[in-house]
């Protein structure tokens, strides 16, 4: 919990786009990097609401973060495991299949190992992915 606490607090502190008002190259490396490091901040944080079995709050984000990191396995991997804990295997088994296509269309490789074990798991139905008590959520696909 605290750790949740302390990502909202730092979220909270991230305002409009980095050196916004500076069009030099120095300016524009520095703001690749910290926008890297404020999706990894916002990933980080949505791994916690995931072990705090908390995926009905993860989902919309973590809509819009595949939405915008269309090639982000990682991402792609939390919300596959957020709407597959939330009863939506159909919807988490069309991301797996989004990704995919993505990948082999942009890059021409498959998903990565841990990504396919995940799938393997979800068409298993392996129990061990679930979690119960945490909220079911309406949403999008």
């Amino acid at each position: 919990m605290e750790a949740l606490e302390l990502y909202d607090t730092a979220g909270a502190l991230w305002s409009g786009t980095p050196l916004s008002s500076l069009s030099t190259e120095w300016a524009a490396r520095v703001r690749v990097a910290l926008e890297r490091e404020w999706l990894s901040a916002r990933t980080s944080r949505l791994a916690v609401l995931l072990r705090m079995n908390r995926q009905g709050e993860a989902i919309p984000e973590l809509f819009d973060l595949a939405d915008g990191n269309p090639l982000d396995e990682r991402i792609a991997a939390m919300l596959m495991l957020s709407l597959h804990r939330d009863g939506r295997q159909r919807d988490a088994l069309r991301c797996y299949a989004r990704i995919r296509a993505a990948l082999v269309e942009e890059l021409g490789d498959e998903p990565g190992a841990e990504l396919r074990l995940l799938h393997t798991r979800m068409i298993s139905r392996d129990h061990g992915l679930v979690r119960t008590g945490g909220p079911r959520t309406a949403g999008r696909v």
